[in-house]
């Protein structure tokens, strides 16, 4: 693998670029939450309030199965990471760069949405959702690799705390509060809600200042790729990458899936599904995802994962008997919410793991690999569910998904009791020694 760029004069210390040492811990956490809720505003209302939306203009389950796979568009950013990692804007920094064109493209997607309100017509719809989520998925990988690069080691538990906190605003906003005007004023309000929203961020991008070792460490195009061959190769990393957290994903999927057209079809309205699905799953979501990040630095990964998996067990289970059938609306709405609460904890814990895996020079190539399989499983197995419960009836996939998060959390102990990582350098235990500069350049960030 060849050796990564050497630094060069405005990229160290010129241009607005700072140190991450001169970076407080205010301000890191706020630039990773805020990163995190700018690119799930647009992918929430894909995720989940379009789906509250056709099935409540009469679309079938078999249709929203079939747009469902429209979303592993998503995962595929691991194709073009190594570009992100290897071109940028150094005036502007690196990552940076990329958050500065994205976003208002988002924008113009979404406002591109408007004219399209006779649903009757689903094309425009959803080439406009791909093209949406293409440009969501970029900006995830730059905002992952620019939060791996600004959190110190020992803060990355809390990190990825916030991280959950803030993508479960966005999809608050976007999946939840999108909906509720689309039910209140129509569907082209609410893509003028969802435009004005995904456009509030920019201005903390703008103002945001990259770390200077983002540029440092920038490989070239032939070292962004080769990553992709490497970061697998880690102890532990195929395992945890293609087994564990697939796992957990593809269950959560099935949940996720499922809940919003089972909701409807119990005579729920859009709003009211919108509460359930967008707001309150949004507020349980970073309430958990904030006690996960709190749990991981104070209590370790392991006591994370047993707290966070039994509530998380247990309360899946019980969806089965009550969202998945005709059960009082407000023994829904706690169920619902103590589920995302251990969801959204144990998320904290694998997304901390995957910084480990991901090394600063290749961070945007690395973390992306190390998510794929799950975001692809995740994918697949929400369209596989809603095909199977226009069959059989939600129940029995909801059991499903609830045994799989049962093995997933047993899974996941295993592994972290045999790879405990090294806080200095976030290296699983029996690692042989590290000779990649990138390697001991992670060490200095950490």
């Amino acid at each position: 693998m060849s050796q990564p760029a050497a630094p060069t004069g405005p990229e160290d210390s010129g241009g607005g670029v700072v140190e991450p040492s001169t970076l407080g811990a205010w301000q890191r956490n706020s630039l990773v939450t805020g990163l995190y809720v700018t690119q799930f505003v647009g992918v929430g209302f894909l995720g989940t309030g379009l789906s509250v939306v056709l099935r409540d203009n009469g679309y079938s389950l078999d249709v929203l199965g079939w747009l469902a796979l429209a979303g592993l568009v998503w995962p595929l950013k691991v194709l073009w990471a190594p570009l992100v990692d290897r071109w940028g804007w150094a005036v502007v920094g690196h990552y940076r760069g990329w958050l500065l064109v994205l976003q208002p493209l988002m924008v113009l997607v979404i406002l591109a949405m408007v004219p399209f309100d006779d649903l009757s017509n689903l094309a425009p719809v959803v080439v406009l959702g791909i093209l949406l989520a293409m440009l969501s998925a970029t900006q995830d990988t730059a905002s992952d690799a620019l939060a791996l690069l600004v959190m110190r080691g020992r803060e990355r538990g809390l990190a990825n705390g916030l991280q959950v906190l803030g993508g479960y605003l966005g999809n608050l906003l976007g999946g939840g509060l999108t909906v509720v005007v689309y039910d209140w004023w129509g569907w082209s309000a609410a893509m003028l809600f969802l435009a004005v929203v995904t456009a509030l961020p920019i201005a903390n991008i703008v103002l945001l200042r990259e770390p200077a070792v983002a540029a440092r460490v920038r490989p070239d195009l032939r070292t962004a790729v080769a990553a992709l061959g490497t970061v697998l190769r880690q102890p532990g990393a195929a395992r945890w990458a293609l087994l564990v957290v697939p796992l957990v994903i593809g269950a959560a999927g099935m949940v996720t899936a499922l809940l919003s057209p089972a909701l409807v079809d119990q005579g729920w309205t859009p709003a009211q599904v919108a509460f359930v699905t967008g707001v309150l799953t949004g507020l349980a979501g970073m309430v958990g995802g904030l006690l996960g990040g709190l749990l991981v630095r104070h209590a370790g990964r392991i006591r994370t994962v047993v707290v966070s998996g039994v509530v998380l067990v247990l309360a899946a289970l019980t969806l089965v008997v009550t969202a998945f059938a005709d059960a009082d609306r407000a023994v829904v709405i706690w169920v619902v919410t103590v589920y995302y609460l251990g969801f959204c904890a144990l998320s904290a814990v694998l997304y901390t793991v995957h910084m480990d895996y991901a090394r600063p020079g290749t961070a945007a190539t690395d973390y992306a690999l190390v998510n794929t399989p799950a975001q692809v499983v995740g994918f697949l197995t929400g369209s596989v569910a809603l095909f199977a419960a226009g069959a059989v009836g939600y129940r029995p996939v909801a059991l499903v998904a609830a045994l799989a998060f049962a093995g997933a959390v047993v899974l996941a102990l295993l592994h972290l009791d045999r790879y405990r990582p090294d806080l200095a350098g976030h290296q699983p235990s029996g690692a042989p020694e590290r000779s990649d500069p990138r390697d001991v350049a992670r060490d200095q960030i950490g």
